[in-house]
């Protein structure tokens, strides 16, 4: 929850006040057995077995890292300090042979503690495990242990494989049990990481394969493989680094961070491109070290701007109120930055000794050893020479772009058609009701999960759908006051009416009116004051109840069990907040979440008390109500401060298309969201941030090098420069395109949606990112020209008709 949920929300901070008042719920281990028939789980052939089940489970142990049992790590009662297990077991008592009876007494009654643990037709029991939420102390990576954090994830390991051990399901027995533990969410996102490692590997792989094709030239001498793993490691280093810093800064790596191996491959093989393709395009009767410096000066200032940008985007979405999200940026950032300086210190001098090895001809991956038939000058020579001349990727370039993007005509087609897709973008964003909000809980865990079986499945055939406690809050009022005894009372009932509801509202005041009329006790202290008969009835043993309990009709009553509902003062003279509970149903969809807790939030305003409902539900369905706010807020403002960044280097008509270039680049992506029902959530987030600062690159990089020589004036001048842009840098940047399409590649196939969604918002970046940098500048730039040379044209005129006169 401190992750993945905005600090600034009010569901947050509710959350934060429930902690403080009350301390933090305790972490829900639960199961639900069911017959294997389908019939009743009343039979007492089924309760007895179910019984075994529940008792074998609470005799759990955990043996590493020291013996450990459920006693060890439960969350106990505040009164009685015996452990809290929840079960239609603690409700019937241990006579199984009355169970059906005992049953339909407690439905009778309205016992608000059935409806949790028995499925309205009796076809399914469930088993709650509740254990104590460890305190948070750190979340860096290298921080102290927790053994009582140790602890509970042990004896939660030992509660899952004990379920699994049981031979329930597929065995022909009377039940079968389906569990989850307080550690299952996060055990299944870590199979999420280790299910996209073989990926990961894949994409480093074919990345090396590709940097060495690339590269060139004829093995072994004048192949480059030894270079291509080099500039690997240099990536993979950077990544290190930046990982590193993070961790010193303090900011936890978390289960997103793997992504960043994915993009880091991807960016830092797109400059390792440039500058090697400027090295080869260098005169080769230079000096080397006047080759690497004609090759920085040529594309040195595009590489820091793309990398500055990539950085800036990164650090203004760091800012964000999602320390997942935020982590996750601020690593982004120094993960960028360690490739810009690795790059520029580490790789250029590989650079330069590889190229120092093939000049004395000694093989590839063999540096010390000779070989002895060396490659002729002659061949050295013509390998050179088509270095400088174009190759067939820059023939295919300039033949196919330059009719299209510098003829007016067709330019104008260009930027039309560009225009119009963001325009739909812009129309998708404008409704957010065009947009899937958040994951599906299937799309969050592993294809086949067992969490998805038993949340999506299990838990809505049985009970409705997933069942949490819903807590109303009510603080900062006399609780003594019978009229705000009265509102109170009216509240609950509204609350227990409301069609998520499973039974009743369970809360202190009508079972304490029942102890003060019914018991001799409680008339013993009639005439004190309400605090001291509070403490009296929390303190008195069972009784039965002869009066209705406000929708629950239960005959007996444990008064101790109000005993964590009641907040005190320190001294605890004054009762400070209460809160009463009502077990409710969660809907499966996101958005039927975010309504059913607006429904929750303003069925609790209409009364106007002090107070608030929670339930922890309200923490992800608040983040995903107010996600495309802060999605909208962190686009605008890295959009601005990168083009302002690149105003400080870049032709100030170059800045305005570059500018125009990302507004059309997010918000055809923002189109494209909508068209593939594309969720807005953390991924999608972390997407549209990288998109401001990764598709500059590809703008930028052919920007620089048409400009390079100030505003061409007219379009013949268009035309030249755009035509030497694509011979110079255009199949450079392609090439880094492509290495970028193939490190998200392998994600398509991935056994996860996260990252099959994450392979969608990356590959459409890029493709966007070209079409913007290859299609929709160089048209504009021809469009400009043309706007120049008529302006020009007028004022020759001009200045003739004044000559004339």
């Amino acid at each position: 929850e401190y992750a993945y949920v905005p600090r600034e929300s009010g569901s947050f901070h509710d959350f934060e006040s429930m902690a403080g008042l009350f301390g933090r719920p305790p972490r829900s281990n639960d199961c639900v057995v069911r017959a294997a028939d389908g019939g009743s789980m009343l039979r007492q052939a089924h309760l007895q077995q179910a019984s075994d089940v529940h008792f074998a489970l609470l005799q759990t142990e955990a043996l590493k890292p020291d013996k450990v049992t459920y006693e060890d790590v439960c969350e106990r009662h505040v009164v009685t300090l015996n452990c809290s297990s929840e079960s239609v077991f603690t409700l019937i008592g241990a006579n199984l042979t009355n169970a059906e009876q005992s049953v339909q007494a407690l439905r009778a009654q309205g016992d608000p503690s059935l409806g949790k643990v028995l499925s309205g037709d009796s076809s399914a029991l469930r088993l709650f495990y509740n254990v104590k939420t460890p305190e948070v102390k750190s979340r860096r990576l290298f921080a102290e242990s927790n053994p009582a954090k140790e602890k509970a994830l042990a004896w939660e390991e030992a509660f899952l494989v004990a379920e699994k051990a049981r031979p329930h399901r597929g065995t022909g027995g009377l039940l079968e049990v389906y569990c989850m533990a307080g550690r299952s969410v996060e055990d299944e996102i870590s199979k999420n990481v280790i299910g996209a490692a073989p990926f990961m590997a894949g994409a480093i792989n074919l990345i090396l394969i590709f940097l060495a094709v690339l590269l060139g030239g004829k093995p072994c001498q004048r192949s480059r493989f030894l270079l291509a793993l080099g500039a690997v490691a240099v990536i993979q280093l950077a990544q290190v680094a930046g990982f590193a810093i993070t961790v010193v800064c303090g900011a936890p790596l978390t289960d997103m961070t793997l992504l960043l191996v994915f993009v880091a491959v991807g960016v830092g093989v797109d400059d390792v491109i440039v500058i090697t393709d400027a090295f080869d395009q260098q005169d080769v009767t230079l000096p080397l070290a006047r080759r690497l410096a004609g090759a920085f000066e040529h594309a040195g200032l595009a590489i820091f701007l793309t990398s500055i940008t990539n950085l800036v985007a990164f650090m203004v979405s760091a800012t964000s109120d999602l320390p997942a999200i935020a982590w996750f940026c601020l690593t982004a950032g120094w993960v960028v930055s360690a490739l810009l300086v690795l790059t520029l210190t580490l790789y250029a001098p590989l650079l330069l000794l590889d190229e120092r090895r093939r000049a004395a001809g000694k093989y590839d991956c063999l540096v010390c050893v000779t070989a002895k038939n060396r490659v002729p000058e002659s061949e050295v020579a013509h390998e050179a020479a088509r270095a400088q001349d174009p190759g067939l990727l820059r023939k295919v370039l300039k033949r196919a772009l330059l009719p299209v993007v510098c003829q007016p005509v067709p330019a104008a087609l260009c930027v039309v058609a560009m225009l119009a897709l963001a325009a739909a973008g812009v129309a998708a964003a404008a409704n957010p009701a065009s947009f899937k909000m958040g994951l599906d809980l299937k799309d969050s865990f592993p294809d086949g999960s067992y969490l998805v079986t038993y949340l999506d499945v299990i838990l809505p055939r049985h009970f409705g759908g997933i069942v949490s406690p819903l807590e109303i809050l009510v603080q900062g009022v006399d609780f003594g006051n019978l009229a705000l005894q009265e509102r109170l009372v009216k509240l609950q009932g509204d609350f227990a009416g409301c069609p998520q509801a499973l039974g009743a509202v369970s809360s202190f005041i009508l079972p304490m009116r029942s102890w003060e009329n019914c018991t001799v006790d409680g008339r013993a202290v009639a005439g004190q004051s309400f605090e001291a008969r509070l403490k009296a009835f929390l303190a008195s043993p069972p009784f039965s109840s002869c009066g209705s309990l406000g929708g629950s009709n239960s005959s007996q009553v444990h008064p101790s069990n109000y005993a964590s509902s009641i907040a005190w003062n320190s001294d605890r003279s004054r009762v400070e907040a209460v809160r009463a509970s009502l077990s409710i149903t969660v809907s499966s969809k996101v958005q039927g979440r975010i309504d059913s807790m607006s429904e929750f939030r303003d069925r609790f305003a209409t009364h106007g008390l002090s107070g608030f409902v929670y339930s922890y539900y309200f923490l992800f369905a608040d983040r995903d109500a107010k996600m495309w706010e802060l999605i909208q807020s962190t686009l605008i403002y890295a959009g601005i401060t990168v083009v302002i960044i690149v105003g400080l280097f870049v032709h100030p008509v170059a800045t305005a298309l570059i500018a125009l270039s990302i507004a059309c680049i997010d918000s055809t992506l923002l189109g494209l969201m909508s068209l593939w029902d594309i969720p807005i959530d953390a991924i999608s987030f972390i997407c549209l941030a990288m998109a401001v600062g990764l598709s500059v690159d590809y703008v930028v990089h052919l920007a620089h090098a048409a400009l390079e020589n100030g505003m061409p004036k007219g379009r013949a001048a268009v035309r030249k420069q755009i035509e030497k842009a694509l011979d110079t840098t255009g199949a450079s940047v392609l090439k880094g395109a492509v290495s970028t399409l193939l490190g998200v590649l392998l994600l398509s196939a991935a056994p996860t949606a996260v990252f099959r969604l994450f392979f969608k918002m990356l590959s459409s970046i890029v493709v966007l990112g070209c079409l913007a940098g290859f299609v929709l500048f160089p048209s504009c730039l021809t469009l400009v020209g043309c706007l120049y040379g008529a302006l020009a044209g007028r004022r020759r005129a001009a200045g003739s008709d004044l000559e004339i006169r």
